[in-house]
């Protein structure tokens, strides 16, 4: 029961990303084996982030099934690598090394003005494409807002976890709101952690005073624990944000755009698809519109607006 939770937990944030990766590797053999060619070929590329906080033992049953599915559904391979940096990606695009790239909408951000890719896909799950973060407190804390953790000890997910730049962003956004010019400086520390348990139950056990987590794991996590949602509150959150982008290199023939974005969008429609969605907490992929990413880009906005503030201030 413990290694279940443990694994529901997990699920519920930390393998959205492994997931893309595993489903856009199976998509685009399936839109090779479509090709008119055999000698066609996606070059797919997979942001490292994919894989940052994917335990060993997940990242094998997770292998298992994609290598059931690909064997049993493609004639095609495809060349794929995992990238560190967003550095060797813009390189390899630049040099048409790299076709399709899965990857999140920080390094999205960073890269498109240096880069020709555009986005294809965002990832759903929940029966939404949007990612809600929140900030909780315990109820009987006192704490109402942001503004009342001055001074407190907080739990914020390591930049080395899914969406870890995104949880960074907004929590130092909202301290930059109150003045402060670093997380540090505004709390008393702040503990980095690698799992939704590590992030919420010291904050439901009175060890720190606060934390910073995604509302689709505080709902997966009051699931197994009643007592969370009861026990705990939200005092600030912010929705409509990306989970994960699927971006082409712009100059990609469209045929094989077309046949990729196919692959992708169909996936839900045959059971095996389904079952593969479903391990990985997944609805489906969805075609991107650029409203999807409203929220995001004003976040990263209002971050780097605030933070040249408090450098004007220094």
């Amino acid at each position: 029961m413990a290694t279940r939770r443990k694994t529901l937990l997990y699920l519920g944030i930390g393998t959205k990303f492994f997931a893309l990766a595993a489903l856009m590797v199976t998509c685009c053999q399936i839109a090779l084996a479509k090709a008119e060619s055999s000698a066609d070929q996606i070059r797919l590329g997979i942001s490292s982030k994919a894989f940052s906080n994917v335990p060993k033992t997940d990242m094998k049953i997770a292998t298992g099934v994609l290598a059931s599915k690909v064997a049993s559904k493609t004639f095609g391979t495809v060349e794929s690598r995992i990238y560190d940096s967003p550095m060797d990606i813009e390189r390899d695009l630049q040099a048409n090394k790299l076709d399709v790239l899965a990857m999140t909408p920080d390094d999205f951000i960073r890269l498109r003005s240096r880069v020709s890719i555009e986005p294809a896909l965002v990832t759903v799950a929940g029966n939404s494409h949007e990612v809600e973060l929140v900030f909780l407190v315990r109820k009987d804390s006192g704490f109402n807002s942001v503004a009342d953790l001055h001074g407190r000890n907080i739990a914020l997910p390591s930049l080395d976890v899914q969406y870890g730049a995104v949880y960074h962003t907004w929590a130092e956004a909202l301290v930059m709101k109150e003045g402060a010019a670093s997380l540090d400086g505004f709390f008393s520390s702040v503990n980095e952690t690698t799992s939704s348990s590590q992030t919420i139950m010291p904050v439901f056990f009175r060890k720190t005073a606060g934390c910073v987590i995604s509302r689709h794991a505080f709902l997966v996590a009051s699931e197994l624990n009643p007592q969370l949602s009861r026990d705990l509150k939200v005092v600030a959150q912010i929705g409509g944000l990306v989970g994960g982008l699927i971006v082409f290199r712009k100059d990609l023939s469209e045929e094989n755009k077309e046949k990729t974005r196919e692959a992708l969008l169909d996936l839900d429609q045959d059971q095996e698809g389904r079952q593969l969605l479903m391990l990985f907490h997944l609805n489906s992929l969805t075609p991107f519109r650029s409203e999807y990413m409203k929220m995001t880009e004003a976040l990263y906005a209002e971050h780097k607006k605030r933070t040249a503030m408090v450098a004007g201030k220094e």
